[in-house]
């Protein structure tokens, strides 16, 4: 290997052409890695997203819960 970790399209496109075996696996070109780190960037923000709209979501509840226990312990004037 001569230290190269992608390959330019006119390359790509070549191999593409002329190999049909699928274990014969090319280098990728650089827009396939950048929309490889574009999708992984993607699941990354999701679950994220994910992970804040639950612990939202459970803070609410538990707010909820602390609120109305100490509604019951506070005498009310």
């Amino acid at each position: 290997s001569n230290g190269k970790h992608f390959i330019t399209n006119e390359e790509a496109e070549k191999w593409d052409k002329e190999h049909h075996d699928p274990k014969e696996a090319r280098l990728p070109t650089l827009a396939e890695i950048e929309e490889e780190i574009e999708k992984i960037a993607e699941r990354q923000e999701y679950e994220a997203q994910k992970e804040y709209t639950f612990k939202a979501h459970f803070w609410s509840i538990y707010e909820e819960k602390i609120g109305l226990i100490l509604q019951e312990h506070i005498p009310q004037k």
